[in-house]
């Protein structure tokens, strides 16, 4: 696994969990609003780090062995299923966050139960996908991917990241439809001082009432909440 950095203790990455967060390296999208730059590439990482999350873990009480596996993409990561069987070997319990460009990896990961929760970005809207994930020829992908969480067992979250130099309360039908029947839609605030494309830095975060009126239109097709 090429982790790019490691968070030791979070109370909000794990719903009702208090976890670890490893960051991985590598993803090939280039969403203009993403926070995580740095984790893009893939840069020289040392074989113990694996084993020193481990450790970290299994020094703390058995409820308290949780681990969020983020990024970059997980999904891309070799390692990854290796990564995820020794941690339930060890007791460990993974959410794993991904942005859906694989949907046979995370296929495989949830029919092998290695993972007890997902959390999937759900951009923008399909037909318009790559305005978000700054890529084209991803939709598909991303659609299946929603599908297996759909009908898989694993508890899940949807989430989108609001940004209003992008997205429109409209879009928000569009994605809702998408994801109908889903077990929740996360919204959450754009934070512009982090942002990958710099024009974005310099843009506003949504305002209350424009979440509101973003929740309002997704949630006539699954719960939604808003986080942060």
């Amino acid at each position: 696994m090429n982790i790019g950095g490691i968070q030791k203790s979070s109370l909000i990455d794990f719903p009702g969990r208090p976890a670890a967060v490893v960051f991985t390296q590598g993803c090939g999208w280039c969403c203009p609003y993403c926070h995580n730059g740095k984790l893009r590439g893939v840069h020289t990482c040392s074989p113990f780090v694996g084993k020193a999350v481990f450790s970290i873990l299994e020094s703390r009480p058995p409820e308290a062995r949780n681990l969020v596996i983020s990024g970059g993409e997980p999904t891309k990561q070799e390692g990854l299923f290796h990564f995820l069987e020794e941690a339930r070997e060890r007791g460990i319990r993974v959410k794993l966050d991904t942005n859906g460009a694989r949907p046979h990896v995370l296929r495989a990961i949830l029919v092998a139960g290695l993972v007890e929760y997902v959390a999937m970005d759900v951009k923008g809207p399909l037909d318009r996908y790559h305005e978000f994930c700054g890529v084209k020829g991803f939709a598909d992908a991303v659609a299946g991917s929603i599908d297996v969480l759909r009908a898989g067992e694993t508890d899940y979250e949807f989430r989108t990241t609001v940004v209003p130099a992008l997205h429109q309360p409209e879009d928000f039908h569009d994605m809702g439809l998408s994801l109908r029947g889903g077990r929740r839609l996360i919204l959450q605030a754009f934070k512009p001082d982090n942002a990958l494309t710099p024009q974005l830095r310099k843009t506003p975060e949504p305002t209350p009432s424009f979440m509101q009126a973003c929740k309002e239109q997704a949630d006539k097709w699954l719960p939604v909440e808003m986080r942060g």
